[in-house]
């Protein structure tokens, strides 16, 4: 009876010790399987940083681009502002010598005409003294 007990003690033992045997491998086999899996959350980790710096890059660039394209946004429209200025200026001095342009257009379409009285007087001063009879070789005198 000892050795059947020893027996059913040491049948027990070997199947308490398989079983240990198959629980540490399948323990074995967890705790690698959590590795793996850790070691993949950390690449994935590892990748989501690098990510997230290259877009924190990015936006840092695209806010420089953004700021130098306003900058030279407001540095066109005062361009643009003193150009609008310069034609204003350019348009009030042209009105101002077109005037002048008139106004000595007239002056000289007035003297023109003077003129053009004062030579047909002449020719009616000349042909009249003509008609007086005075042959003063005057002939040099008539409009040409």
């Amino acid at each position: 009876m000892i050795f059947r007990a020893e027996a059913a003690v040491r049948t027990q033992a070997l199947e308490a010790q398989a079983k240990a045997e198959i629980d540490a491998k399948e323990a074995v086999d967890k705790m690698q399987t959590l590795l793996q899996k850790i070691s993949n959350l950390e690449k994935d980790k590892a990748k989501a940083m690098q990510l997230s710096m290259k877009a924190i890059a990015a936006r840092s660039n695209i806010k420089q681009y953004l700021d130098e394209e306003k900058a030279r946004n407001v540095a066109m429209q005062e361009q643009i502002q003193i150009m609008e200025y310069k034609i204003k200026e350019a348009d009030a001095e042209r009105n101002e010598y077109a005037n002048k342009h008139d106004e000595m257009f007239n002056s000289v379409s007035a003297l023109n005409q003077r003129i053009e009285e004062l030579e047909n007087h002449k020719l009616h001063l000349l042909n009249k003294l003509k008609g007086y009879g005075d042959k003063g070789g005057l002939e040099y005198i008539v409009k040409t």
